[in-house]
């Protein structure tokens, strides 16, 4: 009923008793930039706020569930989100196309895993919140490979992470590990490993002290996909490890031209290593 109004909307009220939105239920409100949602709110349908370009906050009301995809797409000036603790679902490509966003946030409520629920954005920072346990699918995939991601932050309550996880951080320049992490840690220069440092588990792609990166003495293991795109290291020096096999992938995409000076003691190289 209002879209003859559409252009001319700045400010949106939802009063109480409405539990949904609709799907493009307020979409195209490119002028809107303030938003007050009732706390009865459970479901933000699809594209619910598509185009909601002037808008710089988001707000999750309190009793807020369900995210559905694509709600949030095209917000162009949004900047903080700030989820309730009753969420359980964010859609892929929930909050999608942000390009000033600050953080992109894993909240500990959500149990579903839908894929790139932060697809194009260019946040500066990728934070799993506290009590998130599993790190397994694809939360961020990047709008261009130039955009970059200062910081991953991982809580101390992540006990797996997979490559799944990690495989579109392409842009990322640092693993930010807690320290009372019993499982997982970070070096001073972003890497990731796990708690005590023998086995190294992921070198960001855009790896901060690059162009050369030296696997420290401590490290016997390495992670299928350890390198993955990694395509500012130009020079790997592995001769002081301790690293007897090089498992698959664990050289991966981005590669073209680059220096390995492999581990003295190596035995084996698996299928596809260098792939």
């Amino acid at each position: 009923p209002w879209q003859a109004y559409e252009a001319d909307i700045t400010s949106l009220i939802l009063h109480d008793g409405i539990t949904a939105t609709g799907e493009y239920g307020f979409a195209n409100l490119t002028k809107m930039t303030t938003m007050s949602l009732t706390q009865s709110l459970k479901i933000i349908s699809r594209n619910a706020f598509e185009y909601a370009r002037s808008l710089v906050s988001f707000q999750a009301p309190e009793n807020l569930e369900r995210i559905e995809s694509y709600a949030f797409q095209y917000v162009d000036k949004l900047e903080d989100i700030h989820f309730n603790s009753k969420l359980t679902y964010l859609g892929g490509c929930s909050f999608s196309d942000a390009p000033v966003l600050k953080e992109m946030i894993i909240p500990a409520s959500v149990t579903n895993k839908d894929y790139y629920p932060y697809r194009n954005c260019t946040a500066a920072r990728l934070v799993v919140e506290e009590g998130v346990t599993t790190l397994n699918y694809s939360v961020y995939y990047p709008k261009n490979t130039g955009d970059s991601l200062a910081e991953v932050v991982i809580p101390s309550t992540v006990t797996t992470i997979t490559s799944d996880f990690y495989y579109y951080l392409y842009p990322s320049k640092a693993f930010v590990v807690s320290p009372d992490n019993p499982n997982f840690s970070s070096s001073e220069d972003g890497v990731l490993f796990n708690k005590d440092q023998t086995e190294l588990i992921y070198v960001p792609t855009m790896y901060r002290y690059g162009p050369y990166y030296h696997v420290p003495p401590s490290v016997s293991s390495i992670a299928s996909y350890a390198f993955d795109y990694c395509y500012t290291v130009r020079y790997i020096d592995m001769s002081d490890c301790a690293i007897t096999s090089l498992p698959r992938s664990v050289f991966y995409r981005g590669f073209s031209k680059i220096n390995i000076n492999l581990p003295n003691g190596l035995t084996s190289i698996s299928s596809y290593a260098f792939n």
